[in-house]
């Protein structure tokens, strides 16, 4: 068995917040090549000025890795904003979480609604080829005004998911943080510009390690949207990871909150599960698999491809050896907090480099 794998790193996923948080945060993220920075935050990025100014304090929080940041789509999102931002060159992507069904979402559209409230935004992203970056979940029945459980969300998102892409056929479409059999199967058999992230925690997260059978959440370090799902769900999800499908690529949706937040009422959704935990758990999910060969494809080589981006010729090392990660950083639990894992970023000590 192998002990040590050289590979590139990238995550297209990430929240990295703002303020101190951010500071923080950012560093953490310095083995990747690129990531994706969510903009849902209190007042949401959603025009150049913000875009711009959200890219320049993750810059002074002093990364190395390339950012890009997303644009939220809300119900006033200028297209013009859009354009220019593609115009200037920038790297862009359009994010949409339908309102209060994750953290900060309350101005986004609703999934049932997108198409209609906003249709010349995103057929103007479809002639552009910007991506449209989808929190596919649907939080309540339009028919009967019902909520939906939160184990079924993603499920019912999926016909809203299926009528984007035949009125967009060729918009870029990631499906974020995919946690169910049906979704895997809906990417499996969308065009080859749908394509979907998977996180580290989903994989190895099941649905009663966070919740009890009455639905209370019992785990709020593991509680996120979308939620853990079943064992045949995970499995799926597994199998899409380590395959050799191209569409399937690494977003971690590492989304720090103090743990005063997590542990209060009802709990703030969001693992945090930065770089240091994330890739040693993904190294032994295709260590376990025998898939070690197709690492670097889910880690940077598919979702680049997708992004169109270049190789910066950046790479991390990874090694067999156990070692504790640590219960908190900066007030904010770590996922798998004290407990060991069997692989680790080489030259760390604990989240940083050592």
């Amino acid at each position: 068995m192998p002990q040590k794998i050289e590979v590139c790193a990238c995550d297209f996923h990430v929240h990295l917040r703002e303020g101190q948080m951010l500071k923080d945060v950012a560093p953490l993220f310095n083995v990747c090549e690129y990531i994706t920075a969510m903009t849902n935050l209190p007042y949401p990025v959603k025009d150049r000025q913000t875009r711009m100014a959200y890219f320049e304090e993750i810059r002074r929080a002093n990364p190395c890795f390339e950012a890009i940041v997303a644009v939220m789509l809300t119900e006033d999102t200028d297209p013009e904003e859009i354009n220019d931002l593609h115009g200037l060159g920038l790297k862009v992507v359009l994010k949409n979480i339908p309102p209060n069904v994750s953290t900060n979402s309350k101005f986004g559209v609703r999934l049932e609604e997108m198409i209609a409230k906003r249709y010349v935004l995103l057929r103007e992203c479809e002639l552009r080829g910007i991506p449209l970056s989808l929190h596919a979940e649907l939080d309540f029945d339009p028919l009967t005004g019902k909520p939906i459980p939160d184990i079924k969300r993603e499920a019912r998102a999926i016909p809203y998911a299926e009528l984007l892409v035949r009125i967009f056929p060729n918009l870029p479409i990631i499906v974020e943080h995919i946690t169910t059999k049906p979704m895997v199967n809906f990417i499996l058999r969308a065009p080859p510009n749908v394509v979907g992230t998977i996180t580290a925690h989903h994989p190895v997260t099941g649905y009663f390690e966070v919740f009890d059978r009455k639905g209370k959440i019992i785990a709020p370090e593991k509680y996120c949207k979308p939620v853990a799902k079943s064992r045949g769900d995970i499995d799926a999800v597994n199998h899409a990871m380590i395959s050799e499908e191209e569409k399937f690529f690494f977003g971690s949706d590492c989304a720090p909150h103090l743990w005063g937040n997590k542990i209060k009422g009802r709990p703030a959704a969001g693992v945090f599960c930065p770089p240091a935990v994330a890739l040693p758990i993904i190294t032994g999910i295709f260590d376990k698999r025998g898939a070690l060969s197709r690492l670097n494809s889910f880690l940077s080589k598919n979702g680049k491809k997708f992004y169109g981006l270049p190789d910066l010729g950046k790479s991390v090392k990874l090694i067999k050896e156990r070692w504790v990660v640590p219960e908190l950083y900066h007030g904010i639990r770590v996922f798998k907090g004290g407990e060991a894992l069997e692989w680790k970023i080489d030259g760390f000590q604990g989240l940083l480099p050592g």
